[in-house]
């Protein structure tokens, strides 16, 4: 091989490594920012946009949640009592609800919930008030929410536990207690089921219900039977009509 021979091979040996250095270098300066780094920055700005669109606001409490929270606890498939398409969060209308401000029936007492329960003082009785599971809600004409909830009082030093249906409304910005119905003295709810009232002239939607002049709910509980003491356990399935008008709990 000749001298010349050698020379273009050389030359064509450094202008193909050349060419690779240029092709890597571009690879690099073209490459993602690390998949951490955005993971990050992008669950952040989610978060930012669920807060500023779903902080359900007021006195009761801030639903200052991550938006992925809602992916596992979201009703896929609504009940038919709720409107298609509107979005309920059981788990975060629930975490409204127990920070919420009520008044103890019976009492005009106020306390504002902590993890779901307080303790009162009505004339210098003390007592104890807690509220449980969503039992169920109803979407309604003005475009809110009837949510329900199992309420228990309890007095200090006093046997009777009582149970009440509890209804919270939550609007676009806030969880608001309304009102509760004693259903009796140790008697666990069920269930309790939103119900359109025949006497009710209603042209809107099935799934949606009547504000003004109101709704039924029927209220599933268990009681004893005739003539059994207030210590035995309650077995008999009962069922109770109550009426909800203007977003509030009546007879």
């Amino acid at each position: 091989m000749n001298k010349n021979t050698k020379n273009i091979i050389y030359i064509v040996a450094g202008v193909i490594v050349l060419g690779l250095i240029i092709y890597a270098i571009a690879v690099s300066s073209n490459r993602p920012k690390d998949f951490g780094q955005m993971s990050t920055s992008t669950g952040a700005t989610t978060t930012q946009n669920y807060l500023t669109q779903n902080s359900y606001g007021t006195e009761t409490t801030q639903l200052s949640q991550s938006h992925n929270l809602n992916q596992s606890n979201q009703i896929q498939s609504q009940p038919s009592n709720v409107i298609e398409g509107n979005a309920f969060d059981t788990s975060l209308v629930a975490q409204a609800i127990n920070s919420a401000v009520i008044t103890v029936p019976q009492t005009g007492v106020e306390v504002a919930l902590n993890a779901g329960q307080a303790d009162y003082t009505d004339s210098q009785i003390k007592g104890h008030v807690s509220v449980g599971a969503i039992l169920n809600y109803a979407y309604t004409d003005d475009g809110s929410y009837d949510v329900f909830v199992e309420m228990l009082l309890t007095k200090e030093n006093q046997a009777p536990v009582l149970h009440y249906v509890a209804l919270f409304r939550l609007t676009g910005k806030s969880v608001k207690y309304t009102s509760a119905v004693l259903i009796g003295d140790r008697l666990p709810i069920q269930s309790v089921t939103p119900k359109h009232d025949r006497a009710v002239e209603f042209t809107g939607s099935n799934s949606t219900f009547e504000t003004k002049n109101g709704y039924l709910l029927n209220v599933s509980y268990l009681d004893r039977k005739n003539a059994e003491p207030m210590t035995t356990p309650p077995t008999l399935q009962e069922v109770i009509t109550l009426h909800v008008r203007s977003h509030i709990l009546t007879f």
